[in-house]
């Protein structure tokens, strides 16, 4: 038998195998991103939006870590917003998330620039930042709209040169795939913030007017109050004043006819 008929025939077999299990692992990730698309149709709120990319790609792409991070523009920081594995304990938890300042580290320099990086070895690089646990392989993408920074996907892992640029092109399908769903929910967050603080700064007028309302009807009736004990109290001494002038008037015989007048109008201003 031919020997190198031979080897040539295992190396078209391991070739074909290799080749086998390429296109199976691409169909994997194929049927994930798809699913994931459908996944992310039905999220609305950001916490939603964020914790779908790490539950529903990323863990189901068998990565072993990963963070996703949402820039906060007023204060120049990277904020952890969802996690996939031993950072994301239980649930929708995140232990002991870190700020990232743009510009520090692996990925403070990835949101700033907005390039994609893949880490073969951090033990390297010395922008690398320890967060739970040192890991030789960081992967980092940002979530672009057009050229404003939205967001970072982060990933590492314990082994040297475990990325590849099938995974950096994964990583950055999923980030196109969710900016526009991070965006809308966070237009809608912030709607929905400023139509409860519309309903507070209403709520507290209202409180104000109902509050000045109080005021204005005990300020009238005090008025009023007052305004009864004056007459009371000035009734008696006009009827008196009124009293003396009939008493003039029917005693004096020789008052002039302005001076009859005048009387016959202060005696028709009483009130009796």
């Amino acid at each position: 038998m031919d020997h190198s008929n031979h080897l040539s025939k295992t190396e078209e077999i391991e070739r074909l195998r290799s080749a086998y299990q390429l296109l199976a692992e691409r169909e994997q990730h194929l049927r994930v991103l798809h699913s994931f698309a459908l996944n992310l149709l039905q999220q609305h709120t950001l916490q939603d939006v964020v914790w779908a990319i790490v539950k529903h790609a990323i863990a189901r792409l068998g990565f072993y870590d990963c963070v996703v991070y949402l820039v906060d523009e007023e204060r120049q920081i990277l904020v952890q917003a969802a996690a996939h594995g031993p950072k994301n304990p239980h649930e929708m938890d995140i232990a002991n998330p870190i700020t990232i300042p743009l510009g520090q580290g692996i990925v403070g320099t990835v949101a700033k620039t907005g390039v994609a990086e893949v880490i073969s070895d951090t033990s390297q690089d010395p922008r690398y930042i320890v967060d739970d646990d040192f890991r030789y392989s960081e992967i980092t993408v940002p979530i672009l709209d057009g050229g404003r920074l939205i967001g970072v996907i982060d990933s590492e892992h314990p082994d040297k040169k475990f990325f590849t640029q099938q995974h950096l092109e994964l990583l950055q399908t999923i980030a196109a795939m969710a900016v526009t769903k991070i965006l809308h929910a966070q237009a809608v967050d912030k709607l929905h913030s400023y139509q409860r603080g519309l309903e507070e700064q209403i709520a507290e007028q209202t409180r104000d007017l109902k509050e000045h309302i109080v005021e204005l009807r005990k300020s009238n009736q005090d008025l009023e109050g007052f305004a009864y004990a004056a007459s009371h109290d000035l009734a008696e001494p006009l009827r008196t004043i009124s009293s003396f002038l009939q008493l003039i008037q029917r005693k004096e015989k020789n008052l002039s006819p302005d001076s009859l007048e005048y009387m016959d109008f202060a005696v028709g201003g009483v009130i009796v």
